[in-house]
């Protein structure tokens, strides 16, 4: 038989008891959702030039945090053209050599669950034609069954090579 006073006082300890192993519970659960709770990398990108020339090389760098600090993995991607590696906060990529629109995809992962975040640009990737400034013959007028020096000034403003060719025109009688 339990004697009345320390009837009360067992429910005392049984109440601390309960009310203790409620304030622990919550806070390892509070201690634990900090845990299991992840923040996705914030990922921003930015390239030299958004409207490069066929056959240029183009840097790519990654802006990348992690407010969990956790380590992030970049990759890139592209419809067209090829990179120097595929990993990394900085890459090169040099453009295909047919204009056109290329979309450049990365993507920040920090390999945990909701973890990912991703960044697009798009570039226009073009090739100018060359700018004759001059073009005269010497000497400027020419009999029939002479030479003649034709003179081409022109200048490319992607930086390419030109070539010149020029060709006869048939006699028209």
């Amino acid at each position: 038989m339990i004697h009345p006073s320390r009837k009360g006082h067992t429910r005392q300890r049984d109440s601390q008891f309960k009310l203790g192993s409620v304030v622990t519970g919550l806070l390892l659960l509070s201690f634990l959702g900090c845990e299991l709770t992840n923040n996705p990398p914030v990922l921003q990108i930015s390239v030299e030039d958004n409207n490069p020339v066929t056959g240029s090389t183009q840097t790519f760098t990654a802006a990348v945090s992690d407010l969990d600090e956790d380590p992030v993995i970049v990759t890139w991607s592209a419809t067209a053209g090829v990179f120097s590696k595929h990993r990394g906060e900085t890459v090169d990529w040099t453009a295909p050599m047919v204009a056109g629109t290329v979309v450049v995809t990365a993507v920040a992962d920090d390999r945990k669950a909701g973890g990912v975040d991703t960044a697009r640009v798009t570039l226009s990737v073009g090739n100018s034609a060359p700018v004759i400034t001059d073009f005269y013959s010497d000497p400027p007028f020419v009999k029939l069954g002479n030479s003649v020096d034709l003179i081409c000034e022109a200048h490319d403003d992607d930086g390419e090579d030109i070539t010149y060719e020029f060709q006869t025109v048939p006699k028209y009688e």
